[in-house]
């Protein structure tokens, strides 16, 4: 069981992980001011904000990877729960 519930992690993991690199990828592309990875990560809602604002000048719309990023978080915070809920109720 702790085998499946690493891959429920992990699935998790890359759920929230995908949209994330698209969004850095979209403010490499229209920003001066992008940020590193990884720094992004501690200020995530800074540049979701900003993401949203590039995209709403460029193309009109919210960007589709915003709404993507909050139901990826969601399905990712989901998925932790479960894969630590097998983990408990197992043993």
């Amino acid at each position: 069981m702790i085998n499946i519930s690493m891959l429920i992690i992990l699935i998790a993991f890359l759920i929230y992980l995908i949209p994330t690199i698209a969004i850095h990828k979209n403010l490499n592309r229209y920003s001066d001011k992008s940020p590193a990875f990884f720094y992004m990560q501690i200020h995530m809602g800074k540049y979701l904000k900003q993401y949203r604002k590039i995209t709403k000048l460029k193309k009109g719309r919210t960007g589709a990877y915003y709404i993507i990023w909050y139901f990826g978080l969601g399905m990712a915070l989901l998925l932790v729960v479960t894969a630590v809920l097998i983990l408990v109720l197992i043993k």
